[in-house]
């Protein structure tokens, strides 16, 4: 079988890391005057630990365009660049920054479930601080702020396990060939 060329490999790892956002980014659990909790965000940081920080980005980047320009795969199906005016909008910026981050530093560890863990923690941290500075810049109430992020960071942790298992089981499964 003939070997893909470094260009046409990279570019299916932006395509593939694309439609895993794609796939995971509209899944959400809506609770009447709550952001919603969603696997965009354990995707989000997901992609860039496997594919790594550069495919990684450009594959949150590609899903971002992709978004704003009406497919319907931000959380609960919605698209449009109006998302990106709204109150949730802090967390769409901070996917970007947050992707980078997880991807870069996960090419510099060995492979360790903890520090995996970490990883994915600090970057689900970064998305969950833009995501109240965005909600802060369009008036929601201190309090409701507060409350929100009691409410997501126990979702942040479940997806910090869960993800750190899969990176370090994706890159073990790599290193075993």
């Amino acid at each position: 079988m003939k070997k893909l060329s470094p260009t046409i490999r990279f570019l299916l790892y932006v395509f593939a890391g694309t439609g895993i956002l794609a796939i995971c980014g509209p899944l959400a659990l809506t609770m009447k005057g709550y952001t919603p909790i969603t696997l965009q965000s354990l995707a989000i940081v997901l992609v860039p630990m496997i594919f790594g920080w550069k495919q990684g980005g450009l594959s949150i980047l590609l899903y971002l365009l992709l978004g704003g320009f009406g497919v319907p795969i931000f959380a609960d199906f919605k698209s449009g660049w109006d998302v990106f005016f709204g109150p949730t909008n802090g967390f769409l910026f901070g996917f970007l920054p947050a992707g980078i981050l997880a991807g870069w530093w996960s090419e510099k560890l060995e492979p360790q479930y903890g520090r995996y863990f970490m990883v994915f923690l600090t970057a689900q941290v970064v998305i969950l601080l833009f995501g109240l500075v965005g909600l802060s810049l369009h008036g929601v109430a201190s309090g409701q702020i507060l409350y929100t992020a009691k409410f997501l960071f126990p979702g942040l942790f479940l997806k910090s396990f869960v993800g750190a298992f899969l990176v370090l089981a994706v890159k073990m499964k790599r290193t075993s060939r």
